[in-house]
């Protein structure tokens, strides 16, 4: 992902109010991700890490930011 693909991730994740709309947000960028990846003849695994953390366990702000 690019820097400025990344700022616009981040920006789109932080926006919304709901764990639903972040996953959803999540898995259409990771479907784009997996196209270009395709494109260079890689392959990424179907879901895509969540990482030491899930989302929504983080603290910080009611949303779990």
């Amino acid at each position: 992902m690019t820097p400025q693909g990344g700022g616009t991730f981040r920006a789109e994740i932080v926006a919304v109010k709901t764990r639903e709309e972040r996953e959803q947000i999540r898995n259409e960028n990771h479907q784009a991700i997996q196209e270009r990846a395709e494109s260079h003849s890689l392959t990424l695994p179907d879901q895509f890490p969540a990482g030491k953390r899930e989302m929504g366990q983080r603290g910080g702000n009611e949303q779990g930011w």
